[in-house]
């Protein structure tokens, strides 16, 4: 899942993944199956969507 902890300064954590300085995130955007992180330095990444 998605954790957004803000007793470190703000960190995205997603499982299975590094944890992201909110900071350095442009934008978030979702689609059926994933979530698009996409970062201030060009960078992109994509993360699935766990089907509850």
């Amino acid at each position: 899942g998605l954790t957004i902890d803000g007793a470190t300064g703000l960190t995205l954590k997603l499982d299975g993944m590094a944890r992201l300085p909110v900071g350095s995130v442009q934008d978030i955007t979702f689609s059926d199956e994933d979530l698009h992180l996409f970062g201030k330095d060009g960078g992109r990444v994509n993360a699935p969507l766990a089907a509850e």
